[in-house]
């Protein structure tokens, strides 16, 4: 969990990419803030891949 700068999506702060298209983001404070995993583009931790 983390704090959220605004709340009510002005400030873009807390929007992530999804999966269905490649240009999609959705904010988490006003679309969200639960997603199923399989919308929701995971970052992945380039330091651990391998």
């Amino acid at each position: 969990e983390e704090y959220m700068a605004c709340g009510v999506g002005a400030c873009l702060g807390c929007a992530r990419k999804m999966k269905s298209s490649d240009d999609e983001y959705k904010k988490i404070c006003k679309d969200g803030p639960v997603f199923s995993i399989d919308e929701v583009e995971l970052l992945r931790n380039k330091k651990n891949d391998r």
